[in-house]
């Protein structure tokens, strides 16, 4: 039995020959589609006479030619020698071979960041119209995956995005990052901005309001009243030092501390149900709170709630707010029009 070369991928396909001119980029591909490392590379072995591994073609029915969802690269450098047709592998032109092989290969042999393979693979959902189950499904990525790339892209600030694709933050930041309002990390994004501040010293600002709590003495009894959490005099003295440094107030909020059940929990919840949710306990102990599932547009509402109200057992008494968030007043208007409107 003869063995596939090394560097080689299975697949289900038939090797063919195309000719280079007929063969052109699908717009599924990550990007970048390649490296000049990787070019360089390539164009070495092609100079020596190496064979070198097939691209990945497709031939839609509504287009003409060859449609490259892996190895684009290869063709270049087939184009580029001068050659008029590369050896390739004709695959079935689905939504898998379009997801796995120009998405999540095609990252892989680049060794891109995961910046590049959560926005290629947004890109692909809104283009198809995919769940994140079917995403995940595709990409053989699995819908955890599929969901954790989906909520940053939507909820991380652009420039701590654009920082992640630079890799000045970890996909562990990015996730905690998401956590905070906008506005919040409006404020971070502004200090970094303006004193340079790495990743650690970003964490670190965002997340000091998770520490240094003590409650003030209160009351005959002393302590905090039920549900108060007082700032600590280290938390006070940390406001007024980062307000003079970015140059405009910045409070921090105490919080609570979450348990690791409570964490567990939400992330096992996020997963299931496929949108952030947020478990806050009360001050009173983590036996009563609040669960908040995040959305990001009309139809991850419906989706959301369907999600959410589908865990429901038959005896659950549900209670609680239903909050929609808004930005800016054109927003706040798009959301209140037709209840305010007279006669109503």
């Amino acid at each position: 039995m003869r063995k596939r070369a090394k560097g080689t991928k299975k697949h289900n396909g038939e090797a063919v020959e195309v000719a280079v001119a007929a063969c052109w980029l699908s717009e599924d591909v990550v990007v970048p589609y390649s490296t000049a490392e990787r070019l360089q590379t390539l164009s070495e072995l092609q100079s020596v006479g190496r064979l070198l591994e097939r691209p990945m073609v497709m031939r839609p029915k509504d287009k003409g030619g060859f449609e490259v969802v892996y190895g684009w690269d290869i063709v270049l450098t087939h184009k580029e020698a001068g050659l008029a047709a590369v050896p390739a592998i004709l695959v079935d032109d689905t939504i898998h071979n379009r997801l796995h092989w120009g998405i999540v290969k095609q990252a892989e042999v680049l060794g891109l960041p995961w910046t590049s393979v959560a926005s290629a693979l947004v890109r692909a959902k809104k283009s198809y119209g995919l769940s994140n189950e079917k995403c995940g499904s595709d990409t053989l990525l699995g819908r955890t995956t599929v969901s954790r790339y989906v909520n940053i892209l939507h909820k991380l600030h652009p420039e701590f995005f654009a920082m992640a694709e630079r890799e000045r933050l970890t996909y562990s930041d990015c996730r905690e990052l998401i956590t905070l309002a906008m506005s919040r990390q409006q404020e971070l994004v502004a200090a970094a901005k303006e004193k340079g501040l790495d990743n650690k010293a970003i964490m670190r600002l965002a997340f000091l309001n998770n520490f240094g709590a003590r409650p003030k003495p209160g009351g005959k009894g002393g302590g905090a009243a039920p549900g108060e959490i007082h700032k600590s005099m280290d938390i006070e003295r940390l406001e007024s030092v980062v307000s003079e440094q970015v140059g405009y107030p910045v409070e921090i909020h105490p919080r609570a501390q979450k348990s690791v059940d409570v964490k567990r929990l939400e992330n096992d919840l996020s997963e299931r149900v496929g949108y952030p949710i947020d478990i806050q306990p009360s001050a009173e102990g983590e036996h009563k709170g609040e669960l908040s599932c995040h959305f990001f547009d009309r139809q991850g509402m419906i989706d959301a709630l369907s999600q959410v109200r589908r865990g429901f057992t038959s005896r659950a008494q549900v209670k609680g707010r239903f909050t929609l968030s808004f930005e800016s007043l054109e927003e706040f208007d798009h959301l209140t029009r037709n209840h305010l409107q007279e006669g109503d």
